[in-house]
């Protein structure tokens, strides 16, 4: 950069200027000139005026002479102590905070003021003023600097992406192009984005003309490699249900990274709730309670996380034969601890013993607490949540209780809630994945579709019963261990 683009990049004068000094007239005495340059502001300098002209400057140094030379502050005036000569600048379009500078360093001044063509005071500038404004031109010069290297880095960065990505665009047309095997790619709405020449051949169409159709016309329909037709694909009103089951696989594959990161999680919080009671020695009855619901849930959360790794690699639950009471006095006691003293939970377990069940205790733990949870959400002004345990037998008839039900000997577990009930128009879709009557951010819509799945999964099933403003009973049944 030359040195008249740098002088070109200077602000003006003006913003170094201070635009307020103190002005008095030459017939003030010196104590009381001094005495009001104390009060002001800036307190190291005044201007001496006459009238409106500017006849020189008094200085905190001019202050120090006067009093050493003994001079009388009463009776003598700035006037007295005006120098033969007054050193000022004259504002025009050529002045700089340089050749401000330079008029300082050349006179050996501190202050210097500033004036227009006509003699009026515009300010005063000072040595510090003027170097201070040059620190921040530099300051910003640098970060400027700093901004565009990074710009012309992102850029950099950016146009090697572009490249990357066109070079693979045209390795990926290149060996489309080159396959015998016909590749369709379809949007999620069932509509063509594009297809290979291969595709275009195979199908008797010209490559506009495919992506212009639908896969779920008469003429054809997606398979899989092996021939075999996408279940519920051959018929366009099966396509939602055909595209959810391709979200649930992808959800499965998210699953498993999921779990490992929550795996992480509950480790840390295992150690530190097996730690506590050693580290604080002196809890209470409350206090022990806590922590081991807080140690009984992260076992549950990790048993639950292997349970995800599971579903998503593929591989089955464990089923043992457990007694269920154990399971129960757990949920309750997540309730009781966690639930608005507004909601009164009750048990009833009068069937005893209770039949052991051939069961995953944590994904009975799960069953249980969606529904404790969903009781607690249909009653948010409070109400009785009543939790009871039966033994069960069903003979031939069974299937007039339930399509899934069988005959033999079962564990009925039914919660029970005095909140709003269930419409009647909703009963039948409850069980889908992802319908919910519940707010936004308040559901998801799977509790009751895992509800569901789980007991099948267990040789179970789900009774519902509900009327509006009335409340809802779900009966959990668990086929006994024989």
């Amino acid at each position: 950069m030359s040195n008249q683009s740098v002088l070109l990049d200077l602000p003006p004068l003006t913003a170094a200027i201070d635009q307020n000094p103190l002005q008095l007239q030459g017939n003030m005495d010196l104590l009381t000139a001094i005495r009001l340059m104390d009060l002001s502001s800036q307190g190291k300098y005044l201007l001496i005026m006459t009238d409106e002209i500017f006849q020189g400057i008094f200085t905190d140094q001019d202050v120090v002479k006067a009093v050493a030379t003994g001079q009388d502050l009463r009776h003598t005036t700035l006037a007295d102590l005006l120098p033969n000569q007054s050193i000022s600048l004259t504002m025009d379009a050529d002045q700089t905070i340089l050749t401000a500078l330079a008029v300082l360093y050349r006179h050996q001044l501190a202050y210097l003021p500033v004036l227009t063509v006509t003699g009026q005071v515009l300010g005063v500038v000072t040595q510090t003023t003027l170097l201070q404004t040059l620190n921040r031109i530099e300051e910003r010069t640098a970060a400027v600097a700093l901004a565009n290297a990074q710009l012309e880095q992102e850029i950099a960065e950016r146009r090697r992406i572009e490249v990357s990505l066109q070079e693979t665009t045209d390795r990926y047309r290149s060996i489309m192009a080159a396959l015998d095997t016909g590749i369709v790619f379809q949007g999620t709405d069932g509509g063509i984005l594009t297809c290979n020449p291969s595709a275009a051949k195979i199908l008797g169409m010209s490559m506009a003309s495919v992506v212009e159709s639908s896969s779920f016309s008469q003429h054809w329909h997606p398979i899989h490699e092996d021939g075999s037709p996408f279940p519920g694909a051959e018929h366009p009103s099966m396509l939602p249900h055909f595209l959810r089951a391709q979200r649930l696989e992808i959800l499965g594959t998210l699953a498993s990274g999921i779990a490992h990161d929550l795996n992480n999680i509950f480790t840390p919080i295992l150690a530190a709730s097996q730690l506590l009671p050693v580290a604080i020695p002196h809890l209470d009855g409350r206090g022990l309670r806590l922590v081991k619901m807080l140690e009984e849930s992260a076992h549950r959360g990790s048993d639950l996380v292997n349970q995800i790794l599971a579903f998503a690699q593929g591989s089955e639950s464990e089923h043992k034969s457990i007694e269920i009471i154990p399971v129960l006095s757990s949920v309750l006691c997540v309730a009781r601890q966690t639930f608005p003293g507004s909601i009164e939970v009750i048990e009833d377990f009068a069937d005893q013993p209770l039949r052991l069940v051939m069961a995953d205790s944590t994904q009975i733990h799960q069953v249980l607490m969606n529904l404790l949870v969903n009781a607690r959400d249909a009653m948010p002004q409070g109400g009785r949540l009543k939790i009871m345990a039966r033994n069960l037998d069903l003979d031939a008839n069974a299937s007039n209780v339930h399509i899934d039900a069988r005959s033999g000997s079962y564990v009925a577990i039914t919660v029970s809630d005095s909140g709003m009930g269930i419409p009647r128009q909703h009963l039948e879709k409850i069980f889908d994945p992802f319908f919910t009557t519940k707010g936004t951010n308040q559901g998801t819509g799977l509790g009751l579709s895992t509800v569901v799945t789980i007991l099948k999964n267990h040789g179970g099933f789900l009774l519902v019963n509900s009327e509006v403003g009335q409340g809802s009973d779900f009966q959990v049944c668990l086929p006994c261990h024989d």
